[in-house]
């Protein structure tokens, strides 16, 4: 699986106390040690930040901004996201932006299992996350390998979000391969959206790409 290097994500516990937010700072510099540039901050499932644990959130967006980085935070609580004073340290991702760049880092971690990404939707219904994904696999696939590919990233997905519900929908896209006129493979990720924010997150994922993935490439997001 290719290995997103500077785009990390991290889901937060439910509460972060003293404590914990020494060693939610520490999680976050190793992170950054290894080369992250782009931290998303998951609040999905915290209740409670203490005022310590604020701070050392704020401390690494400082060093981040440092290195040119940036510390994202998204599906935050409003009552949580108050106990954040220095908010102006931060990026707060809307729902659709967070679930973006969920999606794309677990379609990039798995890109080698499939072919192309035609599309992805997303929408909101009450209280559920709907995604749609629609995977273009190998003509030469079993249905067995096509199965276990959507049963993966799926799981993947629904373990990152909370409340979300994911359909995959795979098909095979047949074009002729001749010696005169040889089909170029470029795998590619089309993205449905109407926030400028969606794009920017896009390009951040397209550098966690790895050297021998360089025939990948994810779209500029059609705009719908």
């Amino acid at each position: 699986m290719a290995e997103n290097k500077k785009v990390k994500s991290l889901l937060l516990p439910p509460r972060i106390d003293a404590n914990a937010a020494i060693v939610l700072k520490s999680t976050l510099m190793k992170f950054i040690n290894d080369g992250a540039r782009k931290i998303i901050c998951n609040f999905s499932a915290t209740d409670f930040l203490s005022e310590a644990g604020g701070e050392e959130l704020a401390n690494v967006a400082r060093f981040l901004a440092k290195i040119d980085g940036e510390l994202g935070i998204c599906w935050i609580k409003p009552e949580v996201k108050a106990t954040i004073l220095q908010s102006h340290l931060f990026k707060f991702y809307s729902m659709e932006e967070s679930v973006a760049v969920i999606v794309l880092k677990n379609l990039v971690t798995y890109f080698e299992l499939f072919e192309d990404v035609f599309d992805i939707k997303v929408r909101m219904e009450n209280v559920m996350i709907h995604v749609e994904i629609y995977l273009g696999v190998g003509a030469d696939q079993s249905m067995r390998q096509v199965q276990q590919t959507v049963d993966l990233i799926r799981y993947s997905v629904e373990r990152d979000i909370k409340d979300v519900q994911v359909v995959i929908i795979p098909s095979t896209k047949i074009e002729e391969n001749t010696s005169s006129h040889p089909v170029k493979k470029q795998k590619q990720i089309v993205f449905s959206s109407q926030t400028e924010t969606v794009r920017e997150l896009a390009q951040a994922v397209q550098q966690t790409i790895p050297e021998d993935f360089s025939g990948i490439s994810i779209k500029n997001f059609c705009y719908r």
